[in-house]
């Protein structure tokens, strides 16, 4: 993998803090993780960040900011089936590696 997807994999953000209805202050942390398609587990949803230059993708959905999810991994490394706009596209794993993503993941913490 290049140097630039790495890094998109390695960027977080944090979140805010808020008062929950006890008065407590609590905290709330959301990292954005990136990964690759072929990483996602079946049934998780994700934001595409980047997609390679590739001439059938974009007209399939495969966009930055459109949501994507993994149906189901064909077996004998054969291609990854994910949902995108309603419709489901089975994709090539190596393709697939090369689609970034992005997962909102929240961890709370009383303060």
């Amino acid at each position: 993998m290049d140097k630039a997807i790495q890094k998109l994999k390695s960027q977080k953000d944090t979140g805010t803090a808020f008062q929950n209805e006890s008065n407590k202050v609590m905290k709330t942390e959301k990292y954005q993780e990136k990964q690759s398609l072929l990483e996602l587990e079946e049934g998780q949803r994700a934001k595409i960040v980047c997609s390679p230059d590739h001439c059938l993708l974009a007209p399939l959905g495969f966009r930055p900011g459109k949501v994507v999810e993994i149906k189901s991994r064909q077996p004998f490394q054969g291609p990854i089936v994910a949902e995108i706009e309603g419709r489901q596209i089975a994709v090539d794993r190596r393709l697939a590696d090369r689609i970034i993503l992005e997962l909102e993941v929240a961890v709370h913490a009383a303060g």
